[in-house]
């Protein structure tokens, strides 16, 4: 009897530790990253930017409201870190093409690109994810965390925003932005 206990309690051992995922994340490479003097991270809830307008409609309320939180990781070109940077890429390349990850958009080459994909499903987005590499400059990856984002909602979002319709302020981070710009120069 104490012969089988241990059996039943040496599968369920091996189970649980088959079962554990130990493929990379994009919230694990953001994590190992964050303290790594070659990145710069930002974290910014989306209060601390959007302003609401009274005279929006509805569905761009509710797409801002959506949105919980943006993560930024960028990864500037100094001279001193370009060894790693191609490695860096195939890796973020590695866990964004998973299946998990709904593509939208990509566009580039082998030295330039941009990559737009979402987890959840189209009218619940969890997650937006942009991915934008330059050989010559570095990459920055942003995650649009959120709750039940929907597709459409946020790309009329975006076309509000390029008509001016809804208000950002900036004021509140002008040293992150400082950084990111930095980062483009």
């Amino acid at each position: 009897m104490k012969s089988i206990f241990q059996i039943f309690f040496l599968l369920i051992l091996g189970v649980q530790f088959s079962g554990c995922n130990q493929e990379p994340t994009l919230q694990k490479y953001f994590v190992n990253h964050q303290n790594d003097e070659n990145y710069v991270m930002v974290d910014l809830p989306a209060g601390m930017f959007l302003s609401f307008n009274d005279e929006l409609a509805n569905a761009d309320q509710e797409a801002i409201e959506s949105i919980k939180k943006v993560s930024v990781l960028a990864y500037p070109l100094n001279g001193s870190n370009t060894a790693n940077y191609e490695s860096e890429v195939a890796v973020l390349n590695k866990i964004l093409s998973r299946e998990k990850y709904k593509l939208l958009m990509k566009i580039g080459n082998t030295t330039k690109g941009m990559r737009i994909a979402y987890l959840g499903e189209e009218k619940a987005i969890d997650e937006v994810v942009f991915f934008g590499n330059d050989s010559d400059k570095g990459f920055i990856v942003a995650r649009v965390l959120g709750e039940k984002m929907n597709v459409g909602e946020l790309m009329k979002l975006v076309g509000n925003l390029e008509n001016g319709d809804i208000k950002l302020n900036f004021k509140q981070f002008e040293s992150t932005l400082k950084k990111l710009d930095e980062i483009e120069s």
